[in-house]
């Protein structure tokens, strides 16, 4: 089995060279990505099932985008009104 891959990565069958790398995305790209996606807004409250609800969406949310960490407070916080505003 070594003397195969050895062969065919000498012949080229296999691609030894390491895949190009996908630049992270910009702060501006993950914004209106987002906004695209019509993020629910959070208004605070006393209720924890409304909250629950919220951040089960959002999380979503960020999956489907593939949001890198560094991001998410930034676009999380922009959906705080009223009460969650402060």
């Amino acid at each position: 089995m070594k003397l195969e891959l050895s062969v065919s990565l000498c012949n080229g069958v296999i691609d030894a060279s390491p895949r190009e790398l996908i630049p992270e995305p910009t702060a501006m790209e993950m914004i209106c990505e987002f906004h695209k996606l019509k993020p629910p807004k959070f208004e605070g409250g006393t209720d924890p099932m409304v909250y629950e609800e919220w951040l089960r969406r959002m999380k979503n949310l960020f999956e489907i985008m593939d949001c890198p960490e560094r991001f998410k407070v930034h676009l999380t916080v922009y959906q705080f009104e009223k009460e969650a505003a402060f």
